[in-house]
């Protein structure tokens, strides 16, 4: 089974401290990319400076920045990932060390799982990347929201009902098997701007039969502080993700299909 991690990401401090916590996973992952919402210099250097520490396939893309384009960057990489599994992340998530190990034990194809985490407060975060690298851990103490979340206990999940109703669910920390990503046509472009189209593609997932589950009590990851995205495209993205709902939509037009043969 090869894993295909997707990162977008932005900010090249918070990108290596994640890319410390993929050097130290119990279970390394096939391939990394990283893509990139912009063209930083010092994005470049770091990432060519950890293709030189990774065991495993590391890869950068990078995008002009143009607004918050999250769904066309996942879907930029998707195009080219070869993993037979995708795990899709934020770019301001570090990972437990077991991460990539449970979910790598958890996922099965026609399956989708949802991960958690836990948000680390604000002065913590500047110590981790005053630091450089990733900690072991993070003191319950230091975490302000979510902090079960960053308990673990392998295998609980499998006595979790799967999900029945994924209308309010957020798929921005999430497995699935590549065959079904493609087959509904990745994340939806039409979202411009923060907020729902992680929902949109759990839901079309869901009505292409795809189950939702959630990984609670593993495959943990940390949110690194960091201040609020603007909110000023969520109406518009609310109507599109409605649509969806409405019309139990399965296959989107502004998908990863613009990306492939390229």
């Amino acid at each position: 089974m090869k894993v295909s991690i997707i990162i977008a990401g932005v900010n090249p401090q918070f990108i290596q401290i994640i890319l410390d916590s993929l050097l130290n996973q119990s279970l390394q992952p096939f391939e990394v990319i990283i893509s990139e919402d912009g063209v930083k210099p010092e994005m470049e250097k770091l990432i060519e400076a950890y293709q030189l520490k990774v065991k495993f396939r590391l890869i950068h893309l990078s995008e002009p920045h143009q607004g918050f384009r999250i769904s066309y960057i996942r879907n930029k990489a998707a195009a080219i990932a070869k993993g037979d599994f995708f795990i899709f992340s934020d770019g301001d998530l570090f990972l437990h060390k077991r991460f990539v190990e449970d979910y790598t034990k958890a996922m099965d194809k026609g399956v989708a799982f949802i991960g958690t985490r836990s948000f680390v407060e604000k002065s913590y975060t500047s110590k981790i990347l005053s630091g450089k690298k990733a900690p072991n851990s993070v003191p319950i103490t230091r975490l302000e929201k979510n902090t079960i979340n960053a308990i673990r206990i392998p295998g609980v999940h499998k006595f979790l009902p799967s999900i029945s109703y994924p209308e309010d669910k957020r798929g921005g920390l999430i497995s699935v098997h590549r065959e079904d990503f493609f087959a509904i046509n990745g994340y939806n472009e039409a979202f411009k701007g923060w907020g729902r189209e992680d929902t949109d593609f759990v839901c079309r997932l869901f009505y292409h039969r795809v189950e939702i589950r959630k990984l609670k009590f593993a495959g943990l990851t940390y949110h690194l502080w960091h201040p609020i995205e603007s909110r000023e495209y969520l109406n518009k993205n609310d109507s599109i993700l409605q649509d969806t709902i409405k019309n139990r939509l399965v296959f989107c037009e502004l998908g990863v299909s613009g990306h492939l043969n390229k």
